[in-house]
């Protein structure tokens, strides 16, 4: 799935997404899958609309992909949080970080 993202990486998009909306959808299909392993996923966002160009459905995978991840190689009862915040002060850019307090991915799993 993310070989099909980056196949289409030169392809600039023209539709436009609120990644708010898309965020929370996506958290709330994996919290399942979250509270199996005792794991809480917080998300800080800014509560308006956070309207960027991007296909949905690539976005989507790119969210899920790396959320997954996050639970799956965090620790058991641990946390995941998702930040969302504006990278300049036009906001024009818009910045996603996803953190985990686990010990990571081992160091020969890093360069996949």
């Amino acid at each position: 799935s993310l070989a099909r993202v980056e196949m289409h990486a030169h392809i600039a998009p023209t539709g436009h997404i609120d990644v708010n909306e898309v965020l929370s959808e996506v958290v709330e299909s994996l919290e399942p899958i979250a509270a199996a392993v005792e794991t809480t996923i917080q998300v800080d966002a800014p509560g308006d609309p956070c309207i960027v160009r991007g296909d949905r459905d690539e976005i989507v995978q790119v969210l899920v992909n790396i959320l997954q991840n996050a639970i799956k190689y965090g620790r058991q009862g641990g946390a995941v949080t998702v930040q969302v915040s504006f990278a300049d002060s036009h906001r024009r850019r818009l910045r996603i970080a996803i953190t985990d307090d686990g010990p990571g991915i081992a160091e020969e799993h890093l360069p996949r």
